[in-house]
């Protein structure tokens, strides 16, 4: 039997891990939980300005009195969302759908520790070219798989705006840009993946509209798949 690398039984493991919570938890505790976090989320920013000049005559300095709204509210509504799910979903796993429930969720930490490792994997690639790695990644049996799940990420994921928000992330990355990690270390996608793909991206286009950039780089890709 082939030896596995450090890289292999980390991906077991957060693949495990994640899969594992998830069954425990059941499908709908984990979708309420991503709902729960985006709601305090943007609760704490809706809140920030209503809360601003009365914690601010209190708390001193300003961005402590600001810092003190934001973590204050995210915590309340986290707590308070999480218990209320947690009620719910304890309902939900005495019924006849519980089992469904729990094996659907078990399905979804599965993905989400794919989705994790990707991430992570990408950001790898953006730190240090694919000759830099070290040994017990380069020859990890998981690093294919890997490569496909990022491709994938890179092409739903419209990554190319990341350099627009955060000014100095090329910097940060050295001479790494996103495109040319796309570009260079990713593995093209097979043209039915690729398909399906470009349809969706083309009706999120239809929707919300990308920019030029965005179109630049979605039609580069398909190019280089299509070679």
């Amino acid at each position: 039997m082939t030896e596995l690398a450090a890289l292999d039984y980390i991906v077991i493991a957060v693949l495990s891990l994640s899969g594992i919570i998830a069954l425990i938890r059941g499908l709908t505790r984990e979708v309420l939980s991503i709902i729960g976090w985006i709601a305090a989320f943007y609760g704490a920013l809706f809140a920030l300005p209503l809360l601003r000049d009365f914690v601010r005559g209190v708390i001193s300095p300003d961005w402590i009195a600001d810092g003190v709204i934001l973590v204050v509210v995210f915590v309340a509504i986290l707590i308070g969302f999480g218990l209320a799910s947690k009620a719910f979903t304890d309902k939900l796993k005495k019924s006849p759908i519980g089992l469904l429930d729990r094996v659907l969720g078990l399905a979804f930490g599965i993905a989400r520790g794919i989705v994790i490792v990707s991430f992570a994997y990408l950001i790898l690639l953006l730190l240090l070219p694919p000759d830099d790695h070290p040994d017990w990644v380069r020859e990890a049996k998981s690093t294919p798989v890997l490569k496909s799940a990022t491709a994938i990420l890179v092409r739903i994921i419209p990554f190319d705006n990341l350099s627009d928000r955060v000014p100095d992330i090329d910097d940060l990355m050295k001479t790494n840009t996103l495109k040319n990690v796309i570009d260079d270390n990713l593995p093209t996608l097979p043209s039915d993946i690729k398909e399906n793909i470009s349809g969706k991206l083309s009706d999120k286009e239809d929707s919300s509209g990308y920019n030029d950039k965005t179109r630049d780089l979605l039609d580069a890709l398909i190019e280089e798949t299509t070679e």
